[in-house]
């Protein structure tokens, strides 16, 4: 599991630890440096906040692919940048294409466009990504079979 920024002074290390690593396998510029500045300003009020964000996503009735998906709608509506990540974290947690675009088109349905413009976005960005990282390990698989075929 990759690292959080050992300049986050406990108990933050470990909220961001539980929370955003655990989802996006990293802390994300924005929640970073919002945390910073929170734990700077008002860090009783940022620690409150933090819990309550473990509380409502981590916790709970709902599985996780379920949470994600419902954050996906959520941020897509509000046009948030956010959306990817919460994208990323339901294909984490086996949420499919399908199920990841109807959520985005629900988002329009009942928002209006701008969820479609930004939830659109944040699927085709992911959706390239992982088309690179798959034609990165064919790449990879490929290459080191040839070379086990040059060596026999």
């Amino acid at each position: 599991m990759a690292a959080v920024d050992e300049k986050l002074p406990k108990p933050f290390d470990k909220m961001a630890e539980d929370y955003y690593v655990s989802l996006f396998d990293h802390l994300p510029g924005n929640p970073k440096e919002r945390m910073k500045l929170g734990i700077a300003v008002n860090p009783e009020f940022t620690q409150a906040l933090e819990e309550f964000r473990a509380a409502a996503v981590l916790d709970g009735a709902l599985d996780d692919k379920t949470k994600q998906l419902i954050s996906v709608a959520f941020l897509a509506a509000r046009a948030s940048a956010g959306t990817y990540f919460h994208a990323k974290a339901a294909r984490k947690f086996g949420a499919s294409w399908a199920e990841l675009h109807k959520v985005v088109e629900l988002a329009a349905f009942y928002t209006g466009f701008s969820a479609i413009n930004e939830g659109g976005q944040a699927l085709v960005r992911l959706y390239k990504e992982e088309q690179a990282a798959k034609a990165t390990r064919r790449a990879t698989r490929k290459k080191s079979a040839r070379g086990k075929r040059v060596q026999r």
